[in-house]
């Protein structure tokens, strides 16, 4: 009949809709990733996918693949990883989070969006637990959705963020006595989070895009079993070191910051609370490094305020001598910003709720450390 006739032909064109949408789906990286046959690499905590979904007369269903490179999940410390834990965000609020096993070869994520539609954001939030190569990236593969989706446009300030273990949040979902912080090569998907920590709630603050490159143990010099930060700076995925999988400074604009908050593991306790010998040359060598990839035109910008250690007068003082060095030949004068100290004693008291794994900030304490960089940033004109 006419009816059935009509009601294929309906039924046809709404599947070469949606098969259409499916191969139009667009989206925006955050972060660095490293492009492959298989699809997309992620490897730094904090990098993913963003998307915009069109208003609809129904919820929007979104599946992402992604693929894991390799089975065994090895560290460097011999100990096999806990896993990979992706986070899901829509319109900046968390729906959802995914912990990637490593019996897990392959996954999907299913996101339902509102019929308003809106931004999605889907994050690795832990680290790459110091794989000796790409072992615990994971791969986004494919990317359908039964609506359209678009690339957000760029916010109107991006953030570079160079760290350690505070930057990438580690140990923020705990508190110091939490049984998982007893194991200290077996918890970072479990107990660790970059979209909350201090870097990710700054930009959150200063409604600004962000790449966080952040290393936990790392130093300006080696430290805690890490090479020098330096070793990591200019890789797409943190432990893939040949000339093939280097970042490519030059496939986004500079970012309008550069916030260093580096150098608590080489000045701390481990180190007698003094600073090694290259400290300075190398720091000033790292911000100079900057400068130079983003041909002068990022300000960038040294925090004095990390955990433990964060404060101690030789950091303090060794980072103060570099950063006077480096601005000798940068482009634009380079500030330092120290958390002000009523600040970081209430957070580093231990007794105040502020802390998760081997005293490091918890959520609240994160917080704390962007709202104060955040009102100094503000202060000196730099947002």
């Amino acid at each position: 009949s006419f009816d059935l006739l009509l009601s294929m032909f309906v039924l046809l064109l709404l599947s070469f809709a949606l098969c259409a949408l499916a191969s139009d789906a667009e989206y925006s990286l955050i972060g660095r990733s490293l492009a492959s046959v298989g699809g997309v690499k992620f490897g730094w905590p904090g990098s993913g996918i963003s998307f915009l979904v069109s208003p609809t007369l129904e919820t929007s269903k979104v599946t992402l693949s992604f693929a894991l490179p390799q089975i065994g999940w090895y560290n460097i410390a011999g100990k096999v990883s806990d896993g990979v834990r992706l986070a899901i965000y829509i319109n900046g609020n968390v729906v959802s989070s995914h912990l990637v096993t490593p019996s897990e070869n392959t996954f999907d994520i299913k996101v339902t969006v509102p019929e308003t539609g809106g931004r999605v954001d889907v994050l690795r939030v832990s680290e790459d637990i110091y794989s000796t190569d790409d072992m615990n990236s994971v791969v986004l593969t494919s990317f359908v959705s039964t609506s359209l989706t678009s690339a957000p446009p760029p916010r109107s300030l991006d953030i570079l963020f160079v760290g350690d273990s505070d930057t990438a949040g580690f140990g923020i979902h705990s508190h110091p006595y939490d049984p998982s912080c007893l194991n200290p090569y077996n918890l970072w998907s479990k107990v660790s989070d970059a979209s909350l920590s201090w870097a990710s709630q700054l930009a959150d603050l200063l409604d600004a895009d962000r790449t966080i490159t952040a290393v936990s143990g790392v130093g300006i010099e080696e430290a805690y079993g890490c090479k020098p930060f330096a070793r990591y700076a200019d890789n797409a995925l943190p432990f893939l070191y040949d000339d093939a999988s280097k970042w490519d400074y030059t496939s986004l604009p500079p970012p309008d910051l550069v916030i260093i908050l580096l150098g608590p593991n080489d000045c701390g306790a481990s180190n007698g609370n003094k600073c090694p010998k290259g400290f300075e040359k190398k720091y000033t060598e790292l911000m100079l490094s900057y400068d130079s990839h983003f041909n002068g035109q990022s300000q960038i910008i040294s925090v004095i305020g990390g955990s433990s250690s964060g404060q101690n007068p030789a950091l303090i003082d060794a980072i103060t001598a570099a950063t006077d060095k480096a601005n000798e030949d940068l482009s634009k004068t380079s500030p330092i910003i120290t958390l002000t100290p009523s600040v970081w004693n209430e957070i580093n008291d231990h007794s105040n709720g502020y802390n998760g794994c081997f005293g490091h900030y918890n959520e609240k304490g994160h917080a704390l450390v962007a709202n104060d960089i955040r009102d100094q940033l503000v202060k000196g004109g730099w947002v």
